[in-house]
């Protein structure tokens, strides 16, 4: 997977009831994480981000690079997601004209699957229930775009509540 990607005609949202969790040492990619930190500072495993198959700094010896994130000065959906200094982050959303991203680049070890056939795209962390996420990855092999997957994901209690007419239970 090389990105996960948003616009106007194709939106990308990561949606909560409440904000999502950030750590004061943590960004909006787990680009700079670095797992022996957490005996030290707990909360820091509980950070949110947006990643393509990191979970911490990437290993350049096995291939791995850097998340980057890309957003439109009109739409700045990644920091409004992560506003740093361990303030609470907004939903995710990428839906203007123009667009935006994060993502990894061709070649990137970290965007290939494993033998479970998956690649990690977020960890996103809330004292609520997420509530909808609309992803649209493209999946870049041999620099031809060959595959693109659109779906959309309910977290939580497993999507809208039948019966209820509340915006909370959406």
């Amino acid at each position: 997977m090389s990105s996960v990607s948003g616009d106007a005609t194709n939106p990308t949202l990561v949606n909560t009831t409440t904000s999502f969790y950030h750590a004061v040492l943590g960004a909006g990619t787990p680009n700079g994480i670095n797992s022996v930190l957490f005996p030290v500072y707990p909360d820091l495993a509980y950070d949110s981000w947006v990643t393509i198959g990191l979970e911490g700094a990437p290993n350049a010896g096995a291939g791995e690079a850097n998340v980057s994130t890309v957003q439109s000065t009109d739409n700045p959906w990644s920091t409004n997601f992560d506003p740093g200094a361990g303030q609470p982050g907004g939903n995710i959303a990428i839906d203007d004209g123009i667009g935006g991203a994060w993502y990894a680049l061709n070649g990137d070890a970290n965007g290939v699957a494993g033998d479970d056939l998956k690649v990690l795209a977020g960890q996103f962390t809330t004292d609520w229930r997420a509530q909808r996420s609309d992803v649209h990855p493209g999946l870049h092999q041999r620099r031809r775009w060959s595959h693109e997957f659109r779906d959309t994901f309910y977290f939580g209690a497993g999507g809208p509540v039948e019966g209820c007419d509340d915006p909370d239970c959406l």
